[in-house]
């Protein structure tokens, strides 16, 4: 009965049935003492013991029964309430040890885990993956002008639509600041690459809208592809890196307009 204390149930449904196991258990032991010990179960069979007496035991044993039943219910559902509570909250600190706060995206620890296991995938498969640096252009101006809660919101816009253009299989995290990383799986075309990046900025490019205003920032793009470019993710992230700094410099900054609707 012990494996029984888990939060995967709802507290009050566990006490419950956690509390009527007990009460079974009681229940038999009372049958077995009060008929087994005080008189004989062959007694009982034959007919042996006088009515009053089989219904004094059974009054004795539905009492001790419901009393053990009725006496466990408000500790047991304490004590589940205790468990999933403690458990809803290491749920929540392991999530934020390994989460973004503000877009709920992986942060660089578990960016990097991922990376790793990613790259130990593809090198058994004789694989590619690409890893892609992500920053927003124009996001300094969002904040100057229209105040830290528009670029928070342009970044949880970033992530959503990021995390919709990407495969379920892919990443994409919050490396820091306005700057974004994902990781591309089962890379087997470049010139796809090229497309989805190109997607990418289109997506990140869309206005949105802001207190009445429609926000429009860019994205500079760089990629780096294991194994051809590195094979180790630090050294992916740094060419990743080197590469958007080499596509912010070939385009100049989008303007961000804010205008009232």
């Amino acid at each position: 009965m012990l494996k029984d204390f888990n939060a995967t149930k709802h507290p009050g449904l566990q006490a419950i049935l956690f509390s009527f196991k007990v009460f079974l258990l009681v229940a038999i032991l009372s049958i077995i003492w009060e008929f087994g010990v005080e008189d004989d179960l062959m007694a009982l069979a034959n007919d042996e013991i006088p009515p009053e007496t089989v219904r004094e035991h059974i009054e004795y044993i539905a009492t001790v029964s419901a009393f053990a039943f009725i006496a466990l219910i408000a500790p047991t559902y304490t004590l589940y309430r205790y468990i999933q509570q403690r458990d809803t909250a290491e749920d929540q600190a392991r999530h934020l040890a390994t989460h973004d706060p503000m877009t709920n995206l992986p942060n660089r620890t578990l960016l990097f885990d991922r990376l790793d296991q990613a790259i130990s995938q593809e090198h058994r498969h004789g694989g590619k993956l690409a890893v892609l640096f992500i920053d927003l252009d124009g996001f300094k101006g969002v904040n100057d002008l229209l105040g830290h809660n528009a670029g928070d919101f342009i970044l949880t816009t970033t992530a959503q639509r990021l995390k919709t253009m990407l495969r379920e299989t892919d990443t994409v995290a919050r490396f820091g600041g306005d700057e974004f990383v994902a990781i591309i799986t089962e890379v087997k075309d470049t010139a796809k690459l090229q497309r989805l990046m190109d997607k990418l900025r289109n997506e990140i490019a869309k206005p949105a809208q802001f207190d009445g205003k429609s926000v429009t920032v860019g994205a500079s793009i760089g990629h780096a592809v294991y194994p051809d470019d590195a094979t180790v993710p630090d050294d992916l992230i740094v060419k990743a890196d080197r590469s958007m700094y080499e596509d912010k410099n070939r385009e100049p900054d989008p303007v961000m307009h804010s205008v009232q609707t």
